[in-house]
């Protein structure tokens, strides 16, 4: 299956200057093999990946099963009203949980669901995102608003033609 992507490019402020990075929306859903590959991906750039537990509902039992199954590989917790693509504007913070993708949480992931938009609360942590080692993120979601896009660097897009080009990616460029 193709994902068509549209670009633009956009400035993300980093303490080490400024980054062009060229942002990639996504309008349709990476399902199945595109998904597989987006975690693979992942997996070999050595990203960090993020996942929140939103507070005004209670998480599912299938959920809290994930959970508590990437606690090997969880970095940080963070409670927050902001995450990549996504600000609350009410007062309640959620939790926001970095995880190390290696082999072990990439299978998880691949074992947990068969498209991108699945990672949506209540059942599952919502907005798998995934970040470089700057914490910058390259892969954000909304699950809940069926949104997604790719944030890259010129280096990191040039890896994205290698990897996954075929896999789901129609058209990048203007």
């Amino acid at each position: 299956m193709l994902v068509r992507l549209d670009t633009y490019q956009w400035y993300d402020s980093h303490e080490q200057g400024e980054a062009i990075r060229m942002r990639y929306e996504m309008s349709r859903e990476p399902t199945q093999e595109a998904y597989r590959e987006l975690v693979a991906t992942a997996e070999r750039w050595g990203s960090l990946g993020l996942v929140v537990k939103r507070p005004e509902i209670e998480l599912s039992p299938r959920g809290q099963r994930v959970l508590a199954q990437l606690t090997p590989f969880v970095t940080g917790v963070e409670e927050s009203r902001e995450w990549p693509g996504t600000t609350l504007y009410t007062q309640e913070e959620a939790t926001v949980y970095f995880f190390q993708v290696v082999p072990e949480s990439a299978e998880l992931l691949r074992a947990t669901a068969t498209s991108l938009f699945q990672w949506c609360h209540p059942d599952l942590p919502e907005d798998l995102c995934f970040l470089g080692s700057d914490r910058s993120p390259w892969l954000i979601s909304i699950a809940h608003e069926r949104d997604a896009y790719l944030a890259l660097s010129a280096d990191e897009s040039g890896g994205l033609h290698d990897v996954i080009r075929n896999t789901f990616i129609d058209r990048v460029g203007g």
